[in-house]
């Protein structure tokens, strides 16, 4: 099998594009300078994604291995005190989704550790590994579409996120250590699919969750000893069912711990359509 390489120097970004066997890689690294933080804006129709930690030096090192036929990867930065840096992937010709394989299109990308990271996260078809451990996040938002996701906070994010929103449609959504997570406000509005949210990890500043469900279900897992209070709002054809929560009054639960003035505790707001939700204690 034959393969040719074209290496690109633009701008202190080294760009390398792989021709082989029909499919394309491209990799691209990005150097970190003066950022104060970057705001990073990914689009991505179809997609097999990998994010995770990387070198600290630079703000991303990306490697793209794709079917030129399905699809034209685009990774573009602008410097700044804060930078902008677009990832997306444009469609050529339709998509047979009888015919997909989302490993024509593997996307790894490796961000630094160094300066605080606003993601905005958009996956069509596909699958995410997001492992977001070590990473710097003040701002996040994923609408997962069709794909599959895991989300991992492994360790305490450094940063305070105002929001962290989600939206699953007809796909699966796993999050795990998503106290780590550091939110202020946790969103998560789940379609048809399956989820599962683990509220797990550590936790030093009150938080608030809304958690909203159609048709599919959701498993909610919580850390043994938070203190947590639960709205729950469904209607009669839906399902709510809480593990060891003593009723207040009409669709407010509380914990046996529960404490107004705890550090530690959580909030959740639970919006039942014609789907279920379950919480319970993690192992």
């Amino acid at each position: 099998m034959k393969s040719k390489l074209i290496i690109i120097l633009f701008f202190n970004m080294f760009i390398a594009v792989v021709f082989a066997g029909g499919y394309e890689t491209l990799i691209k690294d990005i150097p970190l300078k003066d950022e104060e933080s970057v705001v990073v804006n990914m689009d991505l129709a179809l997609a097999d994604l990998s994010i995770m930690s990387g070198n600290s030096k630079y703000i991303l090192k990306a490697n793209v291995s794709y079917n030129p036929e399905l699809i034209d990867p685009i990774i573009e930065y602008n410097e700044g005190k804060i930078g902008i840096l677009d990832i997306e992937c444009e469609k050529r010709g339709r998509f047979n989704l009888e015919h997909i394989d989302t490993n024509e299109n593997k996307w790894e990308l490796a961000f630094t550790d160094k300066v605080p990271l606003e993601i905005d996260l958009e996956l069509g078809l596909g699958e995410g590994d997001l492992n977001l451990t070590g990473l710097q996040i003040s701002d996040m938002s994923i609408d997962a579409g069709l794909s599959e996701i895991n989300l991992v906070f492994d360790k305490l994010n450094k940063q305070r996120i105002d929001r962290l929103k989600i939206e699953s449609g007809l796909g699966e959504f796993v999050g795990k250590g998503l106290l780590n997570a550091n939110f202020e406000r946790f969103q998560f509005s789940g379609g048809l699919g399956s989820s599962e949210l683990h509220f797990t990890g550590k936790m030093n500043q009150p938080g608030d969750a809304e958690i909203e469900v159609g048709l599919g279900s959701i498993e909610v897992y919580l850390q043994k000893g938070l203190p947590v209070k639960i709205y729950a709002q469904k209607s009669f054809l839906s399902s709510v069912d809480l593990e060891d929560f003593r009723r207040v009054r009409d669709g407010v639960y509380i914990s046996r711990n529960w404490d107004e003035n705890a550090q530690n505790r959580l909030e959740l707001d639970l919006q039942v359509g014609l789907g279920s939700i379950s919480v319970e204690w993690e192992d």
